[in-house]
């Protein structure tokens, strides 16, 4: 699987690095030989691997709030400083795992929680990429003839809806739209980079992609309570929450070359909860 992959050597970014989706996220591109800078609010809770495999690869943290625009350009530069200072490629992928929840009836919800979620979801996940896009960064990736992904974590919730979760959907359908667009433009960017240095044939390219993910067993979940939780099991085909590392896998994929003829998907891991 290591081999096949291709990802050794690699440095990847994980925003939302310190719990859930985030935490298996890091172990996942760790365990394939990447170098990893993780980001998130709360360092204080972020959990380093076990760093006896059998790559040499370097890890980092700092902490990051999505929500800042100067923080998230801060987040970038000094995942490049940590990679000229490790002698390591310079960042190629992004994982945007930050996220969080403000759930609330709609006549109950205020404009704060409404904010708050909007703001760290889709503004936060707009900032990071922004940041990770700036043009002699896509250059510099590119000029060795390397791929770029960039994965945004969204949710099944934007396309299902769920009641206490306007807000929470509204954001994640955001991130939906903001992918599709994102993908077309960087495949258009992608373009007219490889043409400006003479390589007008090369499939090296940006590109971005999400991951919905259905109700997996994170922190998040974990304070619904058991009457709710079985409700939903009940509606899931495999009968069963998914596992963080569900979609750590799903993004090594979206990640590594293998893939690198998709861009503009969302990829549904939610074990059939939307048929």
């Amino acid at each position: 699987m290591q081999n096949w992959l291709q990802l050794a050597n690699k440095t990847v970014i994980i925003t939302g690095s310190a719990s859930g989706i985030g935490s298996a996220l890091v172990d996942a591109f760790y365990s394939q030989g990447c170098s990893v800078f993780m980001s998130d609010i709360k360092t204080e809770n972020i959990k380093y691997p076990n760093t006896s495999n059998i790559y040499k690869n370097k890890i980092a943290h700092v902490k990051c709030d999505v929500r800042c625009k100067d923080d998230t350009i801060a987040m970038i530069q000094n995942a490049d400083n940590f990679a000229k200072e490790h002698d390591i490629p310079i960042a190629s992928i992004i994982v945007n795992a930050a996220g969080i929840t403000r759930d609330g009836f709609i006549h109950d919800l205020t404009e704060e929680n409404y904010d708050d979620v909007l703001d760290t979801n889709l503004k936060g996940t707009f900032h990071s990429i922004q940041a990770f896009c700036r043009p002699d960064r896509l250059e510099k990736i590119l000029s060795t003839n390397t791929g770029s992904s960039i994965i945004n974590i969204g949710s099944v919730i934007s396309e299902r809806g769920n009641i206490g979760q306007t807000n929470y959907a509204a954001s994640k359908g955001g991130v939906v739209g903001m992918t599709r667009a994102l993908a077309k433009e960087m495949a258009y960017q992608s373009i007219q980079i490889n043409k400006s240095r003479g390589e007008p044939n090369s499939h090296a390219a940006i590109r971005a992609n999400a991951i919905l993910p259905g109700f997996i067993d994170t922190p998040m979940t974990q304070t619904v309570p058991s009457n709710i939780k079985q409700r939903i099991i009940s509606g899931i085909p495999l009968r069963r929450f998914g596992e963080p590392t569900d979609v750590a896998n799903m993004a090594l994929f979206l990640a590594s070359d293998r893939s690198s003829y998709v861009t503009g998907e969302c990829w549904e891991c939610s074990g059939a909860i939307a048929i």
